[in-house]
């Protein structure tokens, strides 16, 4: 049975509602002011979105309750419920998305096998020898493209740390290593071996196993995709 969206019904019964109200008003049966409806109401728009990820695909949960939360303060305010400036929270959401950019740059850049960084440009590379033990990739308003699906990982765990800033990365990893993907993306989408995560805020934790018996060849990535998107296939 498919699942229930909740964003459709609701912009569906809104518009009727909407539009039987817009009618009995020209037809002076009821008075009632749209745009005081509107200015009041209008977050319950972000309220069911948030519901609406809430109850999807686990990539967009924390979109969800962001969401959620935000327009539920919203609401409150409009209705006197609450005395506090909800516009203070779309302060700390970007004061908070920011630290946590810096710290996925910052993470990166002391990545013991170095750091490239692709601004306003582009990073082709198809990787065919001993893959170092962790490195690192930032696209600042670029491209990266990685193919290590002939690079040979070492018996031991590899970590890889990806951060996308308005720009894009994908990667190629091979079959036969078992592979761990962290993904988090703000206002952006990353997506790792078909499972994605996206919104407003999102994080996921995505493992596939390798195709072939491997314990010890194992690689972490670390992706972060601000404004932008990574693809780990």
């Amino acid at each position: 049975m498919p699942r229930l969206r909740l964003l459709p019904l609701f912009l569906g019964t809104l518009l009727i509602v909407l539009g039987g109200l817009w009618l009995l008003g020209n037809l002076d049966l009821i008075e009632w002011d749209f745009g005081q409806l509107i200015a009041t109401y209008w977050p319950l728009i972000l309220i069911v979105v948030g519901l609406d990820f809430l109850t999807g695909r686990a990539g967009t949960r924390w979109s969800g309750g962001l969401l959620l939360f935000v327009g539920a303060v919203y609401l409150a305010a409009n209705l006197d419920l609450v005395t506090i400036d909800p516009d203070i929270l779309w302060t700390l959401v970007g004061a908070i998305a920011i630290i946590l950019l810096g710290a996925s740059i910052l993470r990166s850049a002391l990545s013991p096998g170095g750091t490239q960084w692709a601004i306003m440009s582009g990073i082709e590379q198809e990787h065919e020898g001993k893959m170092p033990n962790s490195g690192g990739f930032i696209a600042l308003c670029g491209g990266v493209e990685l193919d290590l699906s002939r690079a040979e990982f070492p018996d031991h765990e590899t970590v890889l740390n990806l951060t996308a800033i308005m720009g894009g990365i994908d990667v190629k990893v091979p079959a036969d290593v078992a592979v761990e993907c962290r993904a988090t993306a703000f206002l952006g989408g990353a997506e790792c071996f078909g499972q994605s995560v996206g919104g407003v805020l999102g994080s996921r934790v995505v493992n596939r196993a390798a195709a072939e018996t491997s314990p010890d060849k194992r690689l972490l990535i670390r992706a972060t995709a601000f404004m932008g998107g990574v693809e780990i296939e």
